[in-house]
C-alpha cells in the first residue's frame, strides 16, 4: 500500500481523520476533542515532532498508537483515553493511555503526561496509564508523568500507573509522581512504573498510589540491577546508587515536579554522555553543579547566580 502522507501543521489538528491513513506527521499542532475516532489503529503511524499537545483524545483498545515513530519533544500529552469497551474480555487490554508504542525506535525527550487514562470507564485489563511501550527502542528521557490512571472501573488489573515499559525501553531523568493503579496485588501494580523489562536511571517514582487497596508499590520491580541512580521508596536505600527518601517536592500536589533546594535528589544522579548541552524539563542546563538531580527537573540556583554554559 502506498503511504498516505498528511501533514498537520498549526494549533489544530483534527485526529479524527486519521483512520487507515499512513505515515502521518504531527508538527506544532494540538489534537482537540477527538472522540472514538480513530478506529483502525494498527494501520496508522504517527511521527511525532516537536512543540506538539494532544488533548482529550479517546481511542478504542489502546492510546495514540504509534509504529515507527520518530522523536517527540517539547510535547504535552495530557486527558486521553484509552478506552477498552464495555463488554470483559481476556484478550483485550488498554494500552497507554496517554502513547503506546509497540516495536518503536522512539525518542520522547522534555515531554508531560498528564492526566491520562487507561481505560477510563471499560472492562478491560489496563497497562500504562501515561505510556506503554514493548518491543523497539525506546528512550524516554526529561520527561513527567502525573495524575495518569490505569484504574478500570469494573475490572481489577490495572498495572502501571504512569508507565508500563518492556525490554529495550530506557527511562532517564524522568518524574514519576501522583499516577495511580486499580489492583488488588500491592505487590504487583507498579502504581508508578510496571518494569517488565527495561532500565530506569535518575528517575523519580514516589507517590503513586494503588487505589483498590490504598497501598503503595512506587515501581513493579522486574529487574533491580536494571535501575539505578533513582529514588523510590521500595528500592534499597544505598545500592546503585538508589535512594528511599521523600524526594521534597515544593508543591506535590501541584503536579509539576519542582524540588526543594534540601531535596536529596539534588547532584545525586548519574552522569551520562547524553547530558553534555542538554537541557532538563524546564530549559536549564541538565546539569548545574557538578552531577545531575534526579527527576526531570535540575533545582533551580538562588536568584542572582550566574550560570556559564561551556
Amino acid at each position: 500500500q502506498q503511504p498516505d502522507i498528511r501533514q498537520y501543521t498549526g494549533e489544530h489538528c483534527a485526529l479524527n481523520t486519521l483512520v487507515d491513513s499512513w505515515n502521518v506527521f504531527l508538527r506544532n499542532s494540538t489534537a482537540d476533542d477527538c472522540i472514538n475516532k480513530l478506529v483502525a489503529l494498527a494501520r496508522v503511524r504517527l511521527n511525532f515532532d516537536l512543540n506538539m499537545t494532544v488533548l482529550a483524545f479517546t481511542t478504542g483498545l489502546s492510546g495514540i498508537f504509534g509504529i515507527n515513530i520518530g522523536q517527540s519533544a517539547n510535547c504535552l500529552f495530557v486527558s486521553n483515553i484509552a478506552y477498552g469497551g464495555p463488554v470483559a474480555s481476556a484478550n483485550n487490554r488498554s494500552l497507554g493511555g496517554g502513547l503506546a508504542a509497540s516495536d518503536c525506535i522512539l525518542t520522547v525527550v522534555n515531554t508531560r503526561f498528564l492526566r491520562n487514562d487507561a481505560d477510563a470507564g471499560g472492562n478491560h485489563q489496563s497497562w500504562g496509564g501515561g505510556l506503554y511501550t514493548i518491543g523497539g527502542t525506546n528512550i524516554i528521557r526529561n520527561c513527567l508523568f502525573a495524575f495518569n490512571r490505569s484504574c478500570p472501573n469494573t475490572k481489577n488489573s490495572g498495572l502501571g500507573g504512569g508507565l508500563f515499559i518492556n525490554s529495550g525501553t530506557w527511562v532517564e531523568n524522568c518524574t514519576v509522581i501522583s499516577n495511580q493503579t486499580r489492583n488488588p496485588d500491592i505487590n504487583q501494580s507498579g502504581d508508578g512504573i510496571y518494569q517488565n523489562g527495561g532500565s530506569i536511571t535518575n528517575t523519580i517514582v514516589y507517590f503513586n498510589e494503588n487505589i483498590l487497596s490504598n497501598t503503595v508499590n512506587n515501581i513493579r520491580i522486574a529487574n533491580a540491577a536494571a535501575i539505578g541512580y533513582s529514588c523510590a521508596p521500595n528500592l534499597t536505600h544505598g545500592v546503585n546508587g538508589n535512594i528511599t527518601n521523600d524526594p521534597l517536592f515544593e508543591a506535590l500536589l501541584n503536579g509539576d515536579g519542582v524540588l526543594k533546594v534540601a531535596s536529596p535528589c539534588r547532584n545525586a544522579g548519574l552522569i551520562q554522555s547524553w547530558m553534555v548541552g542538554a537541557t532538563d524539563l524546564a530549559g536549564r542546563p541538565r546539569i548545574l553543579n557538578g552531577a545531575p538531580d534526579i527527576g526531570a527537573l535540575e533545582i533551580p540556583p538562588p536568584a542572582g547566580t550566574l550560570i556559564i554554559v561551556r
